[in-house]
């Protein structure tokens, strides 16, 4: 037992020291555009799954009809389906409200990001 839990310390390590020296070598403009990205649209998955908590429960019924029905191609029961259903917020049976929360804050989260971005010649320089 001693053992394994060393093996599992050492192997989580090289990890951690793996994951650092990849992110250090990626130029900072790239990964902050794409964790950026991500994380909008996971908001915009969480706003449109907080409509479905609230349509389940019967408390917003406006726009309550399904939009489409991909769950042939891509079942949300499945691995990817429940992958993407984590990261961005993927529905194979989205409801209209679903759609328009989704868009909403996908909409004023990039607006904000444009509105409070610092130009390029007011960014401190690295020294």
């Amino acid at each position: 037992m001693a053992a394994g839990g060393a093996v599992g310390l050492v192997l989580g390590a090289i990890v951690c020291l793996l994951t650092y020296l990849g992110l250090i070598t990626i130029p900072t403009r790239y990964l902050f555009a794409v964790t950026s990205t991500l994380i909008t649209l996971l908001a915009a998955g969480m706003a449109a799954q907080a409509i479905a908590f609230l349509q389940q429960a019967n408390i917003l019924t406006v726009f309550d009809e399904t939009v489409w029905n991909t769950s042939w191609l891509l079942s949300d029961s499945s691995l990817l389906g429940r992958a993407l259903h984590t990261l961005i917020g993927y529905v194979d049976q989205p409801t209209a409200m679903q759609l328009i929360a989704y868009a909403a804050t996908l909409a004023v989260i990039l607006v904000l990001m444009r509105l409070f971005a610092v130009p390029p010649a007011q960014r401190p320089r690295a020294a």
